[in-house]
C-alpha cells in the first residue's frame, strides 16, 4: 500500500490566486507525535521461545476441544466462551464449530432447568449463526412478562440472560420485556445496600455499560484476561497462558503494521497541507477493528489506510473546502483521470493525486497476485457515490436547508463512509468474489442498516463539536423539525432506533447467510468499531478521549504480563 505513495512526486502546485476563506474546524493535533514512527523489532530469542511456547500449548487446547463432548454441557460451553472472549478462538476455528453443531443437534430440544446454563447456550448459538427459539426461556419468565421471581436474586444468572438477550431478533417482544426487566433488577442489585463483591459489581456494570455483542473481542480479550484468572477459581492454565502469549505475539505484529502505515501518512504529509483531522493511530485501530487475526494483515494494509482517506474525504467536505472547491473536486473523483489534476487547486491537487489516484492504483497492485485488483473498482465506485452525497449535504448546509426525515433516510445509506468502508474491509478477504461486491452495493438491509447506526452515533457523539460551526447534525435536526422533539427527545429517540438497528445484524448473522460468514463478521465489527469509538455519547476518534486512549494503549503499547 505504502510503496508508490512514497516515492511519487508530488504534483506541482497550483494555487488559488486568493486564499479561499475557510471555516475553522479546530481539530486537535495528533496526541500520540512520533511515537508509533519508529518501530523496533523484539528480541529473536524471546519471541522464538514464546512462539515455541504458544505452539505446544495450542496443541494441547486442540486436543482438549477435539475430545469436548465427553465434558457435562456447562463445561463445554463455558470453555468454548471463555476461548472466544479471550480473543484467540481464530485458532480453533474448526473444533469450535464441530462442537456446536452437535450441541446444537443434541441439545436444541432439552429442557434446562437453570437459567444460567440456557442463557449461555442461546448465546453462544446464536453467535454463530443457530437460530435458536427463544422459547428455551419460556420456562423463566412469568405471565407478566419478567422473570420468575426465584432467579431475580442470582446475579450470575441475570447477567448471563441480559447477554444472553442482546442477540435477540425481531418479533421476540418477549425477550425485548425480559430484558427491560432484567436491566432493572440489575440496576437495583448494584445500588442495593447489601453489595455485591467488588469484582462482581464491576462485571455488572461492565455489562450495563455495553453488552458483550457490542464489543470489539480483542478490546474486550484484554480486560477478560484479569477477570478470567481473578474472579474463575475453575480457569483453564494453558489457555490463560495460551491468550497471554497470542496476545503479545500479535501485538508485535500490530506495532509493526502501525508503523508501517504511520511513516506513509507522515510522508503523505496530507495535515501539513490542510487542515484535517491526523487520526493514523485511530484509523488502525477502527480499520484492524474488522479483522485483527494475523492471516489479515495484507487486508489491513489496505482497510486502514481506506479509514484514513475516508476521514480525509469527510473533512474535506465537511470543514475545509469551498462550495466552489467541492463541486470541482466531485467532478475529478467522476472522471478519476490525472487530467483532472489541473483542475484543482495546490491542496486538493494534493488530495487528489495520493489518496484518489495513486493509492487505488496500488491497491491494484497489492491484490494483483491473488487476482483481486479487478475488486478494486467497486471502492472507486463507492467513492464516487460518497463524494456525491457529500457534495449534496454541503450544498444544503449552504443553504441551511433541513431535509424532511423521509428524504434524509433515503439519502443517508450513500452519505455514510461505511459502504466504502466495508468494500475496503472485503478487498482483503479471499472469499469476497465479484457476487459478495455487487452485494454491497445493492445496498442490502445489513449495510443499511449499519450506515444509519454510524450515522445516529455519529451525530449523537459529534454534536458538541460542531455546536459553534455552520453544521447541523443532520439526523438530530431532521427527527426535531418532523416530530417537534427537543434535542433531549431526539436522541433519546434515536438510542431506542439503535437496538432496532441491532436486531437486524444479529439476522444478517442468522444462517443460511447471504454472504459468507466471515463477510458478514467483518459487518458485524464495524457495527461494534461505532460502539466503542462512540461510547457513551462522545466521539472519541475526532477527539482522541480517554477510552479511546485507553484502548491504543492496551491494544499497542503495553504487553499483557505472563
Amino acid at each position: 500500500m505504502y510503496s508508490m505513495i512514497m516515492t511519487s512526486a508530488a504534483p506541482n502546485p497550483l494555487p488559488l490566486s486568493k486564499p479561499a476563506p475557510r471555516e475553522v474546524a479546530g481539530f486537535k493535533p495528533c496526541p500520540w507525535g512520533d511515537r508509533f514512527l519508529d518501530y523496533t523489532p523484539a528480541d529473536n530469542k524471546v519471541i522464538e521461545a514464546q512462539e515455541k511456547m504458544a505452539k505446544e500449548l495450542k496443541e494441547e487446547l486442540k486436543k482438549e476441544l477435539q475430545s469436548i463432548g465427553d465434558k457435562p454441557l456447562i463445561e463445554q460451553l463455558r470453555l468454548i466462551d471463555s476461548i472466544e472472549r479471550l480473543g484467540v478462538a481464530y485458532h480453533f476455528e474448526q473444533e469450535i464449530e464441530d462442537a456446536l453443531r452437535r450441541i446444537h443437534e443434541t441439545s436444541t430440544n432439552t429442557s434446562f432447568d437453570d437459567l444460567a446454563l440456557t442463557s449461555l447456550f442461546f448465546r453462544l448459538l446464536r453467535q454463530h449463526g443457530y437460530r435458536v427459539s427463544s422459547d428455551v426461556f419460556k420456562e423463566f419468565i412469568g405471565s407478566n412478562g419478567s422473570l420468575k421471581d426465584e432467579v431475580t436474586n442470582d446475579v450470575h444468572a441475570l447477567l448471563s440472560f441480559y447477554e444472553a438477550c442482546h442477540l435477540r431478533l425481531h418479533g421476540e417482544g418477549v425477550l425485548d420485556e425480559a430484558l427491560s426487566s432484567t436491566e432493572s433488577n440489575l440496576i437495583k442489585l448494584v445500588s442495593d445496600p447489601n453489595p455485591l463483591s467488588e469484582a462482581l459489581e464491576e462485571r455488572v456494570k461492565h455489562a450495563l455499560h455495553k453488552p458483550l455483542n457490542k464489543r470489539l473481542v480483542r478490546v474486550e480479550s484484554v480486560r477478560y484476561m484479569q477477570v478470567y484468572e481473578e474472579d474463575d477459581p475453575l480457569h483453564n492454565e494453558a489457555l490463560l497462558k495460551f491468550a497471554k502469549l497470542d496476545f503479545n505475539l500479535l501485538q508485535v505484529l500490530h506495532k509493526q503494521e502501525l508503523s508501517e502505515m504511520c511513516r506513509w501518512w507522515k510522508k503523505v504529509n496530507m495535515t501539513k497541507k490542510m487542515e484535517l483531522r491526523d487520526r493514523m493511530v485511530e484509523s488502525y485501530f477502527w480499520g484492524s477493528a474488522v479483522y485483527y487475526e494475523p492471516q489479515f494483515s495484507l487486508a489491513r494494509k489496505c482497510n486502514v489506510p481506506g479509514c484514513q482517506i475516508l476521514t480525509t474525504l469527510d473533512d474535506l467536505y465537511d470543514a475545509y473546502g469551498t462550495l466552489e472547491e467541492l463541486h470541482t473536486f466531485t467532478d475529478a473523483v467522476d472522471k478519476w483521470d490525472k487530467s483532472c489534476l489541473d483542475q484543482l487547486p495546490g491542496d486538493l491537487r494534493w488530495t487528489y493525486q495520493t489518496l484518489i489516484l495513486d493509492a487505488h492504483e496500488e491497491m491494484e497492485r497489492d491484490f494483483a497476485p491473488k487476482g483481486g485488483s479487478r475488486y478494486v473498482y467497486y471502492a472507486r465506485e463507492e467513492l464516487k457515490a460518497l463524494c456525491h452525497s457529500y457534495l449534496t449535504e454541503a450544498k444544503w448546509r449552504h443553504e441551511k436547508y433541513i431535509p424532511t426525515l423521509d428524504e434524509y433516510m433515503e439519502f443517508v445509506h450513500r452519505n455514510m463512509a461505511y459502504v466504502p468502508a466495508v468494500v475496503y474491509s472485503f478487498l482483503g478477504m479471499d472469499m469476497a468474489t465479484e457476487a459478495e461486491f455487487k452485494w454491497v452495493s445493492s445496498l442490502p438491509k445489513p449495510i443499511k442498516s449499519l450506515c444509519v447506526l454510524l450515522r445516529i452515533l455519529n451525530d449523537i457523539g459529534g454534536n458538541m463539536l460542531v455546536e459553534n460551526r455552520e453544521h447541523p447534525c443532520l439526523i438530530l435536526e431532521c427527527y426535531k423539525k418532523q416530530y417537534g422533539l427537543s434535542h433531549e427527545g431526539a436522541c433519546k429517540r434515536l438510542i431506542e432506533e439503535v437496538d432496532e438497528l441491532w436486531k437486524d445484524l444479529n439476522e444478517a448473522m442468522m444462517q443460511p447467510t447471504e454472504i459468507p460468514m466471515p463477510l458478514v463478521k467483518c459487518i458485524l465489527n464495524l457495527a461494534r468499531a461505532v460502539e466503542a469509538i462512540y461510547d457513551a455519547g462522545e466521539d472519541g476518534f475526532t477527539t482522541v478521549n480517554r477510552p479511546m486512549k485507553d484502548n491504543i494503549r492496551s491494544l499497542y503499547i503495553d504487553p499483557i504480563l505472563i
